[in-house]
């Protein structure tokens, strides 16, 4: 991960002795749980638990992670951006993969807008009234990039995957999925 503001590292070596890294810039986590900066800034005093490893490389520190303690931070500013999130059909597209579990009970049409939600958020513009008309209501929608103009290379990993399986639920429900007013 790499940081927006360099970090203060305390960690015990696998020597047993405390080290203290100033200035970090650049945490490359280990396989036992990968911890994205995302996840941290939702924490205020954050410590992590290492096991195994920890070492420097290049000015790159590398860290076999175990647990993450903390405070979850929680402000009347955040409380207040909460309502936006149910303006998404699936709030957490961007963050994580969707499982069934997330569209079950969502209709045709649902899964349809949720998986152009994952287009709208990078601005996409639509051909669709339907759609134009649908994201124009949504007060995060800005609008900016033409359709052909438009390229899915602007999507993290999670988009990417979750855009395929919201198609795929789409035409699993009907051939050829949603059909959008023009």
């Amino acid at each position: 991960m790499i940081l927006n503001e360099p970090l203060s590292v305390y960690a015990d070596s696998t020597s047993g002795e405390r080290v203290f890294m100033e200035a970090v810039s650049d945490i490359y986590l280990g396989e036992h749980r990968v911890i994205t900066s995302d996840e941290l800034l939702l924490y205020d005093n954050v410590e992590v638990d290492i096991s195994g490893t920890i070492w420097i490389d290049d000015n790159k520190v590398f860290i076999d992670v175990k647990k993450l303690y903390g405070e979850p931070r929680e402000t009347e500013s955040e409380t207040e951006e909460k309502p936006e999130s149910d303006d998404y059909i699936l709030p957490e597209s961007n963050s994580r993969y969707l499982t069934d579990a997330d569209v079950a009970g969502l209709s045709l049409k649902e899964i349809n807008y949720a998986k152009n939600e994952i287009y709208a958020r990078h601005g996409r513009k639509f051909d669709s009234k339907e759609l134009r008309d649908y994201f124009n209501g949504k007060e995060w929608y800005t609008g900016k990039i033409d359709p052909k103009k438009f390229s899915d290379k602007v999507f993290n990993k999670y988009e990417k995957k979750n855009a395929s399986f919201l198609s795929q639920k789409e035409e699993a429900i009907q051939k050829g999925g949603y059909k959008l007013e023009q």
